[in-house]
């Protein structure tokens, strides 16, 4: 039975998934040993399968945890991860990436595309992101611009904020794309403020309007 839920779960075979459950012989928080040697929870399976239902179904429904700890220095979520230690965003970027399931841990349960075993994945998972256009929950509202409509070149724009020396970034001014370092960069000509210099370098639309656009860093003093 337990074999037989985990492949349903794998082939992303909702229904399949959902009947097996129904029997009341599966354990949706035991992990399943024998998958080429590595232990997996039903949520990791459910992401590798590809299929957004069944993960929700299992996280949204039946409060399977994707994170069980907070990185101590950003406060951000951490994957619960398999035993070979690759973590949810790991297996959704494995083989084709399956977007929709990467958008839905990122954007709705807060997991980071820095959150990766495989330091390579995190740039491509942030790509992939910003390629479909994702416009997070917890992006800031446009800045006002009282200079709209004038164009000349600005190499910087100087922003001065009342910090204490020993101020560290909190969630709320933290890079909504990788969650990590702080918002440092302006997006022109739309005005948001949500990321930082180094994923900015990414950024050819804005993830929150979908404007073509360019990316202005700012200094904080």
């Amino acid at each position: 039975m337990s074999n037989a839920f985990c492949m349903a779960l794998l082939q992303g075979k909702s229904d399949d998934a959902k009947q097996l459950f129904d029997t009341g012989n599966v354990n949706l928080r035991t992990s399943f040993a024998g998958i080429n040697g590595e232990a997996m929870f039903p949520v990791h399976c459910a992401v590798m399968g590809g299929n957004l239902a069944i993960l929700q179904w299992l996280v949204d429904t039946h409060c399977c945890p994707v994170a069980v700890r907070r990185e101590a220095r950003t406060g951000r979520m951490l994957s619960v991860q398999t035993s070979a230690d690759r973590s949810l965003v790991d297996l959704a970027m494995t083989g084709k990436p399956k977007l929709d399931v990467l958008r839905y841990l990122v954007m709705e349960k807060n997991m980071s595309v820095m959150d990766t075993k495989d330091p390579n994945l995190a740039p491509k998972a942030l790509e992939a992101l910003l390629r479909v256009g994702v416009a997070p929950a917890s992006a800031t509202e446009p800045i006002q611009q009282q200079q709209h409509h004038q164009h000349q070149p600005v190499s910087a724009v100087h922003f001065i904020e009342d910090e204490t020396e020993g101020s560290q970034t909190t969630i709320e001014d933290a890079c909504i794309l990788c969650c990590e370092k702080p918002m440092d960069c302006v997006i022109i000509p739309c005005g948001h403020q949500v990321c930082c210099e180094e994923c900015g370098k990414l950024v050819r639309k804005c993830p929150v309007c979908k404007v073509d656009c360019s990316v202005l860093r700012i200094f904080r003093q």
